[in-house]
């Protein structure tokens, strides 16, 4: 069995995940959110250590349809870099839109996650979002819903 060293964290940020989720669900302030992300994992060099490339085509169109809503035009993304925490099917990453940092990130359990997009610094702006699972024969229905948004500064 393999034992952790004294003084490493010998969980596998369950805790930090789950204070998150219940966060995502429930707080009007999205900028607390967002600070509880990075302050418990984005910042984390053992999180990201463990989580792994990967794709979530749903996730890049969330980043376009968020950045349409906001810009209020049609956007480009680029440098969409996505990263998976397998063990809970958490995404989180970042990407350019129009030229502007974002940041995601994505709990699949609960189709839930949020973006943030410095547009003009100091500002930023955050969205909540949820994705629906959609017949594909069916265009009539989004593949996803985005909420309120939120400009902090």
């Amino acid at each position: 069995m393999k034992q952790s060293r004294p003084g490493t964290k010998s969980f596998k940020f369950k805790k930090e995940l789950t204070m998150l989720k219940d966060k995502l669900i429930s707080c009007e302030d999205f900028s607390e959110i967002h600070n509880m992300f990075f302050d418990l994992l984005a910042e984390n060099h053992d999180f990201l250590r463990l989580s792994k490339k990967a794709k979530h085509p749903v996730l890049k169109q969330a980043a376009a349809a968020i950045g349409k809503k906001l810009l209020q035009k049609e956007v480009e993304i680029s440098l969409f870099m996505l990263l998976k925490y397998k063990k809970y099917n958490f995404y989180h990453g970042t990407c350019f839109i129009d030229g502007h940092i974002a940041g995601i990130f994505f709990f699949q359990d609960i189709d839930m996650g949020m973006m943030s997009l410095s547009v003009n610094p100091p500002y930023t702006s955050f969205m909540r979002f949820t994705s629906i699972i959609v017949d594909k024969d069916d265009d009539q229905t989004p593949p996803l819903s985005i909420g309120r948004s939120k400009a902090i500064h």
